[in-house]
């Protein structure tokens, strides 16, 4: 078995210190943004891709300060922290005209771990949990709605015999 990994270090600005949740990393696994939806609700599960997001992407996950992506070949792991901003820094600098959210940055790192050679394995949720999430951000064909979340995600048979799994702990935290 082969394993690629990528590594980036990524810096973008975003507003989860003030209850949006945004992400524009890992490319190749979705460019999303959630719109406001309390973090809370997106923590402690995995989200299955019901159409809102890239259709590599089968699972996320999200709690403070990461976010976990999984795809029939691999998983993306973000990692990342939230610093605000000088304000003579932020868009719109000295001249007063940024928004709350231009006082807060992302900073992080991406990495990409990609099975070389997997095949498209099948994806389910186990053991469904929290509430269904509506999606309307972005164009209407990526909108959903009832998206369920799952505390246990699975790829079967990336390999022959060879599964991919995450869940999570009694204390949310994801494995």
């Amino acid at each position: 078995m082969k394993l690629k990994v990528k590594i980036a270090a990524k810096t973008c600005l975003a507003a989860a210190a003030v209850g949006i949740a945004s992400s524009g990393v890992a490319q190749e696994i979705g460019n999303h943004s959630m719109g406001v939806v309390p973090t809370e609700m997106l923590r402690g599960g995995f989200r299955e891709n019901a159409g809102q997001w890239d259709d590599q992407a089968r699972f996320h996950a999200s709690g403070k300060g990461f976010e976990f992506w999984m795809s029939d070949t691999g998983i993306v792991l973000d990692h990342y922290r939230i610093e605000e901003v000088d304000p003579d820094d932020a868009p719109g600098g000295s001249t007063g005209q940024s928004s709350d959210l231009d006082r807060y940055r992302r900073v992080g790192q991406v990495v990409r771990f990609d099975f070389v050679g997997a095949v498209s394995g099948s994806g389910r949720g186990v053991k469904e949990a929290g509430l269904p999430v509506d999606y309307f951000v972005g164009p209407k064909d990526q909108h959903a709605t009832g998206v369920k979340s799952f505390n246990e995600a699975y790829v079967r048979d990336i390999y022959p015999n060879t599964h991919l799994r995450g869940y999570t702990e009694p204390d949310g935290s994801i494995r």
